[in-house]
């Protein structure tokens, strides 16, 4: 399958003043996923080898964000990518698309962003993975938001947006599907939805193929952490007064570990391999 490169850009910054505060310490899905390191000022030089977080690009730098697909674990068989799951499951993609509404990053004191409430930091609100509160008033002006269906059966590289820095260390990403009227590169259309997945499956030990049409019209986002340094993108173009470019990858074949299939409905599928998507998600780090 080709690997194109979807470069309709959804380039609006959320902007939103942030005051320094206490709050609580950054967390993602999992209980103790991102660490809280003690604060530092300045750009973290991507030569010492240590980890990228925190990394503060200073108030206003501009941060761009690039998605990205890898079938890893998966083969092409038939024009479909087929892959074993955790539980023995093989499934074939031959069509799956998500929605990506918003990207921003998370400040290692997440009450920085004026986030707080109730006790709660930027992160704990969406410590579900759902998303729902962290849209209730809470925000980093490092925001991007959009509207992109991306293609993952093609594996697209997309440069998503750009948010400017709030000026406090940041020590982990935001990535937020959501439900969406808007067109795919290859012409397919999300009428409310947020994702999509067609192709088949089957049960371990039993080669009998199954239809999977499945779709869902929720959203689903995960707080990620900075994973690793990364050379600087070149499979897009970003802008050269970019402070730092932040590269989601997420694996598909991977999005479907833990789910016994049979036991849910299309929706239910859709939307625990939609939570796959963002949970698994890696996210590299680049300064120019």
């Amino acid at each position: 399958m080709a690997r194109t490169a979807a470069l309709g850009l959804g380039l609006g910054l959320l902007l939103a003043g942030c005051d320094p505060g206490d709050g609580e310490p950054l967390a993602g899905d999992d209980a103790g996923e991102v660490a809280t390191p003690a604060l530092a000022g300045g750009l973290v030089d991507a030569d010492r080898g240590g980890p990228p977080s925190p990394l503060d690009p200073g108030r206003d730098g501009v941060v761009a964000y690039v998605l990205e697909w890898s079938w890893e674990g998966a083969r092409e068989e038939e024009g479909a990518w087929v892959f074993e799951t955790d539980l023995g499951y093989t499934i074939g993609i031959e069509a799956a698309y998500v929605a990506t509404a918003m990207v921003a990053m998370v400040p290692c004191d997440a009450s920085s962003s004026g986030a707080s409430r109730e006790g709660e930091s930027f992160a704990a609100v969406d410590v579900d993975g759902t998303g729902a509160r962290v849209h209730d008033g809470t925000s980093d002006s490092s925001a991007a938001v959009g509207a992109l269906v991306e293609v993952i059966h093609d594996a697209p590289v997309a440069l998503f947006g750009a948010g400017l820095a709030s000026g406090n260390p940041y020590c982990g990403l935001h990535i937020l599907s959501a439900p969406l009227d808007a067109e795919a590169d290859d012409g397919a259309v999300f009428d409310n939805e947020s994702a999509r997945f067609v192709g088949w499956w089957s049960a371990p030990d039993d080669p009998e193929k199954h239809v999977l049409e499945a779709s869902i019209n929720l959203q689903r986002g995960s707080v990620r952490p900075l994973d690793a340094w990364s050379a600087w993108p070149e499979a897009v173009e970003i802008p050269s007064f970019a402070a730092a470019a932040m590269t989601i990858t997420r694996y598909p074949a991977r999005a479907f570990d833990g789910i016994e299939i049979e036991a849910l409905s299309p929706a239910e599928l859709a939307y625990e391999a939609l939570a796959g998507l963002v949970q698994g998600a890696r996210v590299e780090v680049a300064l120019p």
